[in-house]
């Protein structure tokens, strides 16, 4: 299967910073890299290596106590996509609506179903490549100048 490495790249504010430090630590000796606080051209350096891109926005969060912990559009899944990862994204909101399961990425509501759809992806190197083929044309939808369009064509 090759060799596959995990980036987990994502903000990280002064109250979650012993959680970031202690995910970098366990990732010491594995093919593991955190980026913290990662600037843009490193995301978007990363988003054009991914093979596989994982959003778990809104895991174990309440939707109607904390609907702001959810991805209400999910650009970076956009991104990704663009970038020809295969998106493999939690089942809600934003992302959920964006990512056409099984068509253009995976849709996953437990850990198990992550790491389920993750091994198909890794297993299957031609299904992973239409999926990512999909997953570009899917985020072309979402270009500004299509969503120009879309908006004029509803003006009389």
């Amino acid at each position: 299967m090759g060799e596959w490495r995990l980036h987990l790249a994502g903000g990280c504010d002064a109250v979650n910073r012993d959680y970031a430090l202690a995910a970098r630590r366990a990732a010491l000796g594995q093919p593991v890299h955190v980026h913290v606080n990662a600037k843009g051209e490193t995301v978007r350096r990363l988003f054009a290596e991914a093979s596989i891109y994982w959003h778990g926005g809104g895991l174990g969060e309440d939707p109607e106590r904390h609907p702001e912990r959810f991805e209400h559009f999910g650009i970076t899944v956009v991104e990704a996509m663009a970038a020809g990862a295969v998106p493999v994204v939690f089942a809600a909101a934003g992302p959920q609506e964006i990512v056409r399961d099984g068509v253009d990425g995976f849709h996953w509501r437990t850990t198990e179903e992550l790491i389920t759809r993750t091994r198909e992806l890794v297993a299957d190197a031609d299904g992973r490549r239409r999926m990512s083929q999909a997953a570009q044309a899917r985020a072309a939808d979402f270009a500004a100048a299509r969503f120009t369009g879309a908006v004029r064509s509803l003006m009389p």
